[in-house]
């Protein structure tokens, strides 16, 4: 498990491109995400909310699993504020909620350190998350 690593080990990935469970820290470039609805679903929405945890827009999006460069428009096409936005996918089926599953983002690791024993990576975007939030690594490029 990635999460399960020693700080000796979480250095090496410093520089290394990640996926993980985490907002994004939205600075103006479009962002890689991987969504994933459920299988029981006929219908998958990508769903943002703000920093207060309001809802400012939604996509229609494969129910299946899919990477995708996401660039942050609201309702009307104007892109979104700078800033920190949540994202899940909803599915559904025949209009009914059937669940919702986290939204994977792709960030660049800038940075391993451990606060009061956690091990923690700074992202590119200045977020940190924990090690075991980080479910995929590859080399940039």
């Amino acid at each position: 498990e990635l999460g399960a690593l020693g700080m000796s080990q979480l250095s090496t990935w410093v520089g290394m491109n990640a996926n993980a469970i985490m907002p994004v820290n939205f600075n103006g470039d479009p962002v890689r995400i991987v969504t994933e609805g459920s299988d029981l679903a006929d219908k998958a929405h990508l769903v943002v909310r703000n920093d207060a945890g309001a809802e400012v827009a939604r996509y229609e999006v494969p129910t299946s699993r899919q990477q995708t460069l996401w660039q942050p428009v609201g309702p009307g096409g104007q892109p979104l504020p700078l800033g920190t936005y949540q994202l899940e996918v909803e599915s559904s089926l025949q209009g009914e909620v059937v669940g919702t599953s986290a939204v994977l983002v792709e960030g660049r690791i800038i940075e391993a350190r451990n606060e009061n024993g956690v091990p923690l990576l700074v992202m590119n975007t200045g977020q940190e998350v924990s090690s075991a939030d980080i479910v995929g690594l590859r080399e940039p490029g």
